[in-house]
Parts: structure tokens; sequence; C-alpha cells
């Protein structure tokens, strides 16, 4: 099955580091831009995906339990992977680590990723998760020093 998946590190400047994974449904890459880590879902990707760009970003030592992480759907489509999801959960202790500082914003297209959001919220409990529907707002949100708490997803 591994020979239908093609994946990379590609260096992209000293500070950006990116991971890639797809197969013939999807792709699912992860970039550390400026100490936050970007994860982009595109189509329907194998949940192998996500989980190999875990794996890899935290060997490569990039990818840490608590840190701020912005995640865009806005070009997922179809079905997930919960199993994956799961096994993504079990890789680190999320959420926890001398930052305390583990936040997710998720960019979505509409409020129907609202129920996937309380989903991962319930499963990566020590993380405070947020929808934004721009990219701008998720980031300065992540950004801010003093952050409101944690609202639903837009309606």
């Amino acid at each position: 099955m591994t020979s239908i998946f093609s994946w990379g590190i590609v260096e992209s400047g000293p500070n950006a580091p990116l991971i890639s994974e797809n197969s013939p449904e999807g792709r699912v890459s992860a970039q550390l831009r400026d100490g936050i880590l970007w994860i982009s879902l595109e189509d329907e990707p194998a949940g192998d995906c996500l989980v190999g760009v875990f794996r890899r970003g935290i060997a490569a030592g990039w990818i840490k339990p608590s840190m701020p992480a912005l995640v865009d759907l806005t070009r997922f489509i179809g079905s997930v992977d919960w199993a994956a999801i799961r096994t993504v959960r079990t890789m680190a202790p999320w959420g926890t680590g001398p930052s305390g500082d583990s936040l997710v914003a998720y960019i979505v297209r509409s409020s129907l990723f609202g129920t996937l959001i309380e989903v991962a919220s319930a499963l990566f409990v020590n993380a405070q998760h947020r929808a934004f529907t721009n990219e701008a707002e998720a980031l300065d949100w992540l950004r801010q020093p003093n952050r409101p708490p944690p609202c639903p997803a837009p309606t």
C-alpha cells in the first residue's frame, strides 16, 4: 500500500520545514511558520497520510505537544478517518508541555464543520479549539497574548 503514497520533506527557508503526504484521494501537509504549525487537508486524504505527517513531524522535532496550530479545512471534502485522528491523539501528550499554550484554530468554509471541531475538542481536551472562516482572524487569535476563551464554530 505504501507504493501509492508519495511524501517528502522540503525546506522552504530556515524556519519553514514542510511535510506532505499524498494518496490518490487527497493530501495532508504540515509546515512550521513562525512557531505556528500549519496543517492543510485537501480533498479526501487517506488516514495514513495524516498519521504519517504527524509521525514524521514529531520525529523531526518540530511538531511539539503544546504549540499553536492552524488547520485549514477549506479544501477538505469527504469523510473523516476517526481511527487516524485517535492514532494521532496517542502519539504525544497533546496540550501539555512547558508553554502550556496548545491552541488549534480551524479555517472552515461553513458552520457544517462545527460538529467535527466539537469532537476534536473532546478528543484533545488539553487544547483550546476555535473555528474561523478567515485566515487573518485565526492567526490573530493564535498570536494574541491574552486570548479570549474559545467560541463555538461560526454559524
